[in-house]
């Protein structure tokens, strides 16, 4: 299968995508909420979140803001820490495309920051999953991200 048929696919899977609800993407839980001006964006960062950790992921430095758009947060439940981005405009997966994509990226560089910290650090994947599944989720976001780079080009 060639990239352009794998563009292709992931084209018409974000188009055929629900919003207002979370979706799981190659190992990513991703939401995309519409609001009347636009919508939010975001990902679960921490799945067995909280408050505390929201608490604990700040206090490890604020950098990220300085490269990326996405901020952190606790969902309404405040179970899971997100990691989420404001869309001015947007009404669908499709326009929100490379804000996904550089969604992504924050994530797994929060990820590899939080990896670094410790056993409370954040995982994209259940708790018990193996090294070699994490490796596999790895090489699918980094596929899913090329995907996406080229159909900016």
């Amino acid at each position: 299968m060639g990239a352009a048929n794998e563009r292709e696919q992931l084209q018409h899977w974000l188009a055929g995508s629900p919003v207002d609800t979370i979706l799981d993407l190659y190992e990513e839980q991703v939401f995309l909420n519409l609001a009347r001006d636009g919508a939010e964006l975001g990902l679960v960062l921490m799945p067995q979140g909280g408050a505390d950790q929201l608490a604990e992921v700040m206090g490890l430095g604020f950098s990220s803001a300085l490269q990326f758009e996405a901020g952190l947060s606790c969902s309404a439940d405040g179970k899971q820490v997100l990691l989420t981005r404001w869309l001015p405009g947007v009404r669908n997966w499709i326009a929100a495309g490379a804000a996904l994509q550089a969604l992504l990226e924050q994530g797994a560089a929060w990820r590899h920051m939080l990896n670094q910290q410790g056993p409370s650090a954040a995982k994209p994947a259940a708790p018990g999953q193996s090294v070699h599944g994490l490796r596999d989720a790895q090489r699918q976001q980094q596929r899913l991200l090329g995907l996406l780079q080229e159909k900016k080009s």
